[in-house]
């Protein structure tokens, strides 16, 4: 397998689509009064710190957060300026990296990224107000830099990058169906490993290693088995407990999440060791499933996301699982969220607002309990069609 992938990946996104993102972000901020933007990115960590620098420039830094000292500051950052009218500025923290993959007019390096940026703001941004995407990345001594340079003309605009993110390309709906297959493989794997005299250790590497070869990178999962699969998974620094061995009849179930080049997959599986399910476990398993495909099979152009969870939620209510009783609460937690480079919204639960259009991709998901008899999670990919939705997972 020597210089191969176990999965066939898609094309990069080509630059002129990374192009176009900046342009609709200038035009976003531009009908909200703003001058221009700030896209603020933390590397060294889950995606969701830097999904807007990311999703703008397809660059972010590898590099992990470093406190400040002499010499340098906010190492581990990455900012874009983008005015809007003027070309964009691009500031890294490597002076080495693919250049060649980052998208913008002029790439700035420093290892005073805040410095920088607030320099690059003030000369590309002379007046009005400046927004801020990323704003929960920005710590708030690097805050005090752009106030100092900027005083109060930056505000916060996260809502901007969310809404720029929400519906995908032709190009993010390829990487995300791959995403999807690689995520049901390795989801696949983790459960043909659940044997008996296996460890959990077993199952995590079985899943990792699918992922790994099919060119994904792993993110994380919640693994239990046994006794404690009742528990979402276990406490840092693994949430898997390497030293459980399986046994007969053991209910064994993962939440896993990773992605291709950025985009994530990320669902869920339950088996029970031996493939014998007591009634109660059958029970589980049953409404878990029954009442997440309830819900996709709701999902479409037009449909209301609160509909989506009542759905869920009174197939739920019906099922055997919840004659039988439950030791927790069976609803008002989401049952689901938008999928793309991070875990977002707008989430499914009865709450919500959002009505569902075309090109959305979202996960719908359940995860059920019982002290004494385990836990069980289950969980798809889709994305929203002109006509319903196209499942990517199972």
């Amino acid at each position: 397998m020597t210089g191969s992938t176990d999965t066939q990946l898609p094309a990069r996104i080509a630059k002129d689509e990374f192009e176009a993102r900046q342009q609709r972000a200038r035009e976003l901020a531009s009908a909200r009064g703003l001058q221009g933007l700030l896209v603020w990115g933390r590397g060294g960590g889950t995606q969701d710190r830097y999904a807007d620098l990311y999703y703008l420039t397809d660059y972010y830094s590898q590099y992990p957060l470093v406190h400040d000292k002499q010499g340098w500051s906010a190492r581990g950052h990455g900012a874009l300026v983008l005015p809007v009218k003027g070309p964009s500025r691009l500031i890294v923290d490597m002076p080495v990296f693919r250049d060649d993959l980052a998208v913008a007019d002029d790439v700035i390096y420093s290892e005073d990224v805040a410095s920088a940026a607030a320099d690059a703001l003030v000369s590309a941004v002379p007046y009005g107000s400046i927004g801020i995407m990323g704003s929960e990345a920005l710590a708030w001594q690097w805050r005090e830099v752009f106030r100092a340079a900027l005083g109060p003309r930056l505000i916060e605009a996260d809502s901007l990058g969310r809404e720029l993110r929400l519906l995908k390309s032709d190009a993010e709906l390829q990487i995300m169906r791959a995403a999807g297959r690689l995520g049901t493989r390795a989801v696949e794997a983790i459960m043909d490993a659940a044997v008996p005299g296996a460890t959990e250790a077993d199952l995590a590497a079985a899943g990792i290693e699918v992922i790994i070869r099919g060119g994904g990178a792993f993110h994380g999962m919640g693994l239990s088995c046994g006794a404690h699969a009742d528990a979402y998974g276990h406490s840092q620094p693994a949430a898997y407990d390497g030293r459980y061995v399986l046994r007969e009849g053991d209910m064994a179930r993962v939440d896993l999440y990773g992605s291709v080049d950025g985009y994530v997959f990320d669902l869920g599986r339950t088996c029970v060791v031996s493939g014998r399910p007591t009634d109660d476990q059958q029970a589980m398993l049953d409404a878990a499933r029954q009442s997440v495909l309830a819900g996709i099979g709701k999902v479409g152009p037009g449909v209301p996301m609160s509909e989506v969870a009542r759905v869920c939620e009174d197939t739920l209510a019906g099922s055997e699982f919840a004659r039988r009783g439950s030791s927790a609460p069976l609803t008002g937690f989401p049952w689901g969220h938008n999928l793309g480079l991070a875990f977002e919204a707008p989430w499914i639960e009865a709450s919500s607002t959002t009505t569902i259009v075309p090109r959305m991709c979202l996960c719908v998901e359940k995860r059920l309990a019982r002290a004494g008899v385990g836990g069980t999670t289950y969980e798809d990919d889709l994305i929203v069609t002109e006509n319903g939705c196209e499942v990517i997972t199972g």
